[in-house]
Formats: structure tokens, sequence, C-alpha cells
């Protein structure tokens, strides 16, 4: 084993638990400590490295572990080939591709992740309420997608419509605006073209207001928007590959014991 900072270093590294927890920010030699304890599985313990199942959140950090295992003399190509590393994000949906029967359209790539959401959402923009007096420009759309990413993690559906009131109480959109905005509209129907300068100039929190409160009214719609599509964004499906695995569905999973 090659020599550590500190002991609490040594002690995760060395850990006989089945299960170690390790608490540590920015700056805390996390990755370091992660490559001794493989080292210290496949040779002290004589772990099988087809049983190790390696799971980083970036494609550089996944780089970097594999680059670094293979400084170690002991340690060759073919070796690391019979492990799993890889990003959480690609062992999810190598899981699914092999055994979940659905066909899903993953809006997550490591590399273009904001880019096939925005689409998603301009082509939905209708559909979410993103139009009108509720106005958001594209630009805006990576902010939607940070809010949605929020909303999942912090299960808004629970307090949604909680969440929606405070916002009306605390947020109020002036009849004004709303008023101004549809009276642009041809025929009091269809919406000619937003007047994004008069509105930042007039009504530039009425406007906000608005957005956000249909920002939040529209995520229930968005989750129906991604099942209709069979989609999946980063943390649905992480959540899917979660249900799926509490299934028990899998009987040749390699990994099932970890």
């Amino acid at each position: 084993m090659s020599l550590v900072s500190n002991e609490k270093q040594t002690e995760a590294i060395c850990s006989d638990n089945k299960y170690t927890l390790i608490d540590a920010g920015p700056g805390a030699g996390k990755t370091r400590v992660l490559i001794e304890r493989i080292k210290y599985l496949l040779k002290n313990k004589k772990i099988s490295p087809d049983t190790l199942l390696v799971i980083t959140f970036t494609n550089k950090a996944t780089d970097e572990l594999r680059l670094r295992l293979l400084e170690d003399p002991e340690i060759t190509e073919e070796t690391l080939s019979r492990m799993h590393i890889s990003t959480i994000h690609s062992f999810c949906k190598v899981l699914l591709d092999e055994y979940d029967e659905t066909q899903y359209n993953l809006l997550a790539e490591d590399d273009d992740f904001n880019e096939r959401m925005i689409m998603f959402l301009r082509k939905n923009r209708g559909k979410l309420s993103f139009n009108n007096e509720n106005y958001i420009t594209n630009s805006e759309l990576v902010r939607v997608i940070d809010l949605y990413e929020e909303f999942t993690v912090f299960e808004v559906d629970n307090y949604l419509e909680e969440l929606k009131k405070y916002i009306k109480e605390n947020y109020p959109v002036n009849t004004e605006y709303t008023n101004y905005i549809n009276s642009l509209k041809k025929d009091g129907s269809e919406f000619i073209k937003f007047p994004l300068e008069e509105v930042k100039e007039n009504f530039k929190d009425d406007w906000y207001n608005s957005k956000f409160y249909h920002i939040v009214a529209s995520y229930p719609k968005f989750k129906e928007l991604l099942e209709k599509g069979n989609y999946l964004d980063y943390n649905f499906l992480q959540i899917h590959t979660c249900k799926f695995l509490e299934k028990g569905k899998i009987k040749d999973f390699p990994y099932k014991n970890i």
C-alpha cells in the first residue's frame, strides 16, 4: 500500500466493513483514497477485479482513475478491463440497456447534456406554458434545467401545491402586466411577438414572478412529457435505475452483492 497522509485515510483504505462511508470535502484526497482502496482489495484481500464496481461522477475522474491505477506495475490493462469503471450515468445506461426491456431515449450524455435538454424544452415550450406572459428566453432554459434538477432531488412533488401557493402570495403578478400582454395577441388568441425590451423596462418584476410560478407549476407536465416519450434525464436515469434494481428482477447481475 502506498503512503497516505493521515490515519483517517488509512482507516478508510483498509476497512474490512462491507459498507464504508467516507465524508470528505474538496481537496481531502478522495480520489487517492479510492485508488488505494482498490489496490488494497486487489492485493491484500485478493478480491477478483470482476467484482469491482467503481463509480465516479465525471468522465475526467474516470480517466484519472484508470491512468493512476495503471501506474502500479501489479495492475495490468487486463486487470483493469475486468473492473467496471465508469460514471454513474454510464453505469445506469448500461444496466438499463442490458436488462430493461423498455427502450429509453436519453436526454443526457456527458458532453452535451444541456444541448439535448434545451432542444427538448424548446420543442415543448407551449406544453410547458413557457409563452405569453410566462415567456422564457432560450438563454434562460439552462436555469430551468437547473431548477427541474433541484425539484427532482428535493422531491418537490410532495409539497408542490404549497410551493405554488407561497409563490402566488409572495411573488404576485400585476394584472396590468397580463392585460398588456393579452392586448398584443392577434384576435385575442394568437400571440404575435413577446415585447422583451418593453417588458424589461416596465414590467420586469411581474415577468419574473410569472415565469417563476410557471416553472414550478410546469414540473409535473415536464415529468409527464418525459414519461410519454420514454425520455430520461440524468436524475430520472438514476432514479429509474434504483427503482429497477429494487424490483429484484436481475438474477445474474455481477455487482448485486456489493
